[in-house]
């Protein structure tokens, strides 16, 4: 099911919290992506200042990231670079487009939600 949702995604890197519950989580999607992996301790106990810090650092050879974290954090960095409020059950998947050249330039309202896939929407399907 999961592998329907991804198919023509592309991501880069995946950015995820080494605990436990984020790692089998992020599982399947990385699976299906065949992307690299690379677990940050930041990204644990992290608020929505340390995303933009840990966002702003990445390389530039990095076109696109999936950041697998915790809430309230998730919401928190959603709902600034968006500018809404964004609900994120446990498990959902979040599509945001930046409109930045460079991550350095990340901030505030640079970003629209393009797409949100829950839990639910997963185990609905066919």
């Amino acid at each position: 099911m999961i592998a329907r949702h991804v198919v023509g995604w592309q991501v880069d890197l995946v950015v995820c919290s080494p605990a436990q519950r984020a790692r089998a989580t992020a599982k399947p999607v990385i699976d299906a992506l065949e992307c690299p992996v690379r677990y940050d301790d930041a990204m644990y106990g992290a608020r929505a200042d340390d995303l933009f810090a840990l966002t702003r650092s990445l390389p530039e050879r990095v076109s696109s990231v999936m950041l697998v974290g915790h809430n309230p954090s998730t919401e928190e960095f959603t709902a600034l670079l968006c500018g809404l409020s964004a609900s994120y059950p446990t498990a959902a998947l979040g599509t945001l487009e930046l409109a930045v050249e460079h991550w350095q330039d990340v901030a505030p309202g640079c970003a629209s939600l393009t797409a949100l896939v829950t839990p639910a929407q997963l185990s609905s399907d066919p």
